[in-house]
């Protein structure tokens, strides 16, 4: 018993010598082949293995697939390994990303935090709450999330009624358009009235034609999407369809298809809008705000 006791104690002590001359490469490494396999189990779902080596990234919400990952450099600092990387957002454009590793009872390493793999980090969302503020000293992937999930719906009604101002200030100048033997054809001049220059492909314009009731009778798409239409300028789109009714009136409708031009605009928000502000629209505490700042 004796002997099997000093045998016991001799493997302990070894295990414990062993782990204590791991080497701070050796840590790194370790740590490096962990965040390797995460990035294995993520591409392929296995959300087991996944919330196993990272226990906070169901916090993260919707992530970025790490196309053409690639580890640039790292560090450990009080065996905290922090692993600086790059990946492919879309194959195409470079991102940078941060994992930092401790480890666990066992001594093996599990993903603490990070930053860059929330799919809202680097958004028209995230710039904009980093804009107003709102991001100020935050540095997880887990703080990020959050602080955008919480502005998500104010940003989103943002975002849709700056839209539906930009379409409804889109208006018919002039036209020639006539109907006869069985065509109707011409020329339209559409007029942007707002501020912003709307993009190339970032519209659809229709042309519509009514009758004596104001009833919509004909609608064609006009091909003038190819072409920007000016802040506060004019476009000409032509008209040459096969129609066989009477009209009374002209008309046109643009629909916004593509937002990042408007996204885009809203990360720049007016120097006057602070993270109080935005909150107290996001909590409905508008009235609040007014009387504290006058």
């Amino acid at each position: 018993m004796k002997k099997y006791k000093q045998k016991a104690i001799f493997f302990f002590a070894l295990t414990i010598l062993l782990f204590s001359c791991r080497s701070s490469k050796d840590r790194i490494d370790e740590a490096k082949q962990a965040v390797t396999s995460f990035i294995k189990d993520l591409e392929l779902e296995n959300y087991s293995s996944v919330n196993k080596m990272y226990p906070g990234f169901s916090k993260i919400g919707k992530y970025w697939l790490l196309n053409d990952f690639t580890i640039n450099d790292s560090k450990i600092e009080n065996d905290i390994v922090t692993i600086y990387a790059s990946y492919k957002k879309g194959g195409q454009i470079e991102e940078a990303i941060m994992f930092v590793l401790k480890e666990d009872a066992d001594k093996k390493y599990f993903i603490d935090k990070s930053k860059g793999l929330s799919a809202f980090f680097g958004s028209s969302l995230y710039k904009f709450a980093k804009a107003v503020g709102c991001l100020r000293g935050l540095e997880t992937d887990q703080e990020i999330a959050a602080a955008c999930k919480k502005r998500e719906k104010f940003f989103s009604q943002l975002l849709e009624d700056y839209k539906e101002n930009i379409e409804s200030a889109v208006k018919l100048e002039n036209h020639n358009v006539s109907s006869g033997y069985g065509f109707v054809s011409g020329d339209v001049t559409v007029k942007n009235n707002s501020a912003i220059e709307i993009p190339a492909f970032s519209y659809d314009l229709y042309i519509i034609l009514y009758d004596n009731q104001h009833n919509e009778i004909f609608r064609t798409k006009s091909m003038s999407h190819v072409y920007p239409i000016p802040a506060n300028g004019s476009i000409n789109a032509m008209i040459n369809e096969t129609f066989n009714r009477g009209m009374s009136r002209i008309g046109v409708e643009i629909k916004l298809n593509d937002l990042s031009f408007l996204e885009n605009k809203l990360t720049n928000p007016p120097s006057d809008w602070d993270c109080e502000f935005v909150d107290a629209f996001v909590n409905g505490n508008m009235d609040e705000y007014i009387r504290k700042h006058n």
